[in-house]
């Protein structure tokens, strides 16, 4: 395969998932299965293992105990600013974090390791298309932008999604509560984000 075919892989992906939550999605959710499979095909044509993804029980309880203060730093810091409410939605937001760090790391942030090797440069970029995802939201943009960079350092360190998604749970509850809605848009993407206008604030799309 030629050097720049995981490079290729990470962007072609990305222009999907930014093609499916702008253009497809608003009129067709049910898209969403095409990219599960494309994903799922990916993996098996590289023929992944629970290890290589990230997925392994042991990787994350070594990770976890390697991240132990920071793990209770940022639970401590959400316990602190979370409601009840917020909590009960963070409990079921941890199968979509853990989705996210999956689909992040072995879609986009390992394809272009694998052509560009593990630096910063490669972090930053595959942050950036991380952060893609979260436009326009003026919180989640350059939140997901520092946690991707940051939570592929952590992956190169201990490949573990399992633990980076506690991790991204605990910022993601500190981050919504300590950011007011005319922001943050109930962490809508996409069209979505001009939808979730709280009351009494009307934000105009930007001119096609």
């Amino acid at each position: 395969m030629r050097r720049s075919s995981g490079a290729v892989a990470a962007f072609t992906f990305t222009l999907a998932t930014l093609a499916y939550i702008w253009l497809i999605r608003p009129t067709f959710p049910g898209a969403i299965w095409l990219l599960v499979a494309w994903i799922a095909a990916a993996f098996l044509l590289r023929q992944e293992t629970i290890a290589s993804l990230g997925l392994s029980p042991r990787v994350a309880f070594e990770a976890s105990w390697a991240w132990r203060y920071s793990l209770a730093v940022t639970i401590a810091i959400a316990a602190f600013t979370a409601s009840g409410f917020l909590w009960r939605r963070t409990l079921a937001y941890a199968a979509w974090a853990v989705i996210q760090q999956l689909v992040y790391q072995n879609m986009v942030y390992k394809p272009l390791r694998n052509d560009w090797g593990m630096g910063w440069r490669t972090r930053c970029a595959a942050a950036g298309l991380f952060a893609a995802a979260h436009l326009p939201n003026p919180v989640l943009t350059p939140a997901t932008f520092a946690w991707g960079a940051a939570s592929s350092r952590l992956f190169d360190r201990r490949p573990s999604v399992w633990a980076l998604a506690a991790l991204h749970v605990a910022l993601s509850a500190a981050l919504f509560s300590l950011t007011p809605q005319e922001w943050k848009r109930s962490f809508r993407v996409g069209p979505g984000f001009w939808q979730a206008a709280p009351a009494g604030v009307r934000i105009e799309p930007p001119p096609s």
